[in-house]
């Protein structure tokens, strides 16, 4: 008798979850593992996932700095680097089309290393991923590095959802889901199934 089984390959687009060290980067209750503290809001959107998950959401971050390139980001900090080590990181962002803004904003996502535990100590500099441009509305948008290496004396790293508003006036509103931050080889990840006779 042939007994088909089926069975699961993960190879490139979605984070392993297992392995990465951002708490709550798919936002599915709340936003409180992410510390805020620059102009605007960072709430959690129930009703905005990016993978459609009614049981989801998205971090919402209002930017509504006074001045022009006013900066707001919601970050986390990742104890446990390996200097030398590299590092994947991204987030799907996505700009709302209600944004009061007439000039075009921009967002991505940025990570510092530290030299000390809990992002104490000297920033040893870091990386920032392609900006995502508010042009585009209503569209999940992928960025991400691949395979950054930790800096000499790294133990930390910050991870920021970052975004800057052009213009003085106004709210530009950014949705982020789906934040990672682990070793080279978590991202990107997808199932594919298929059958073995």
């Amino acid at each position: 008798m042939n007994k088909s089984i089926c069975l699961l390959v993960l190879y490139s687009v979605m984070p392993i979850l297992a392995q990465n060290s951002i708490i709550n980067g798919d936002f599915d209750t709340n936003v409180l593992s992410w510390s805020f503290t620059t102009p605007g809001t960072f709430t959690h959107n129930a009703s905005l996932d990016a993978d459609g998950d009614p049981m989801s959401g998205s971090g919402e971050l209002a930017n509504t700095s006074p001045v022009a390139f006013g900066t707001s980001f919601a970050a986390q900090c990742v104890n446990g680097i390996v200097a030398g080590n590299s590092y994947d990181f991204g987030a799907r962002i996505r700009f709302d089309t209600s944004n009061t803004q007439t000039a075009s904003g921009r967002a991505n996502v940025v990570v510092s290393f530290f030299d000390g535990p809990n992002c104490s100590g000297m920033n040893l500099g870091g990386t920032t991923t392609s900006n995502i441009v508010s042009t585009t509305t209503d569209t999940w948008i992928q960025a991400e590095i691949l395979g950054f290496i930790a800096p000499a004396m790294a133990v930390s790293a910050q991870v920021s959802l970052f975004t800057v508003k052009t213009e003085d006036t106004g709210t530009m509103t950014v949705n982020f889901d789906n934040a990672v931050f682990g070793p080279a080889g978590i991202l990107p990840v997808e199932l594919t199934e298929f059958s073995v006779d």
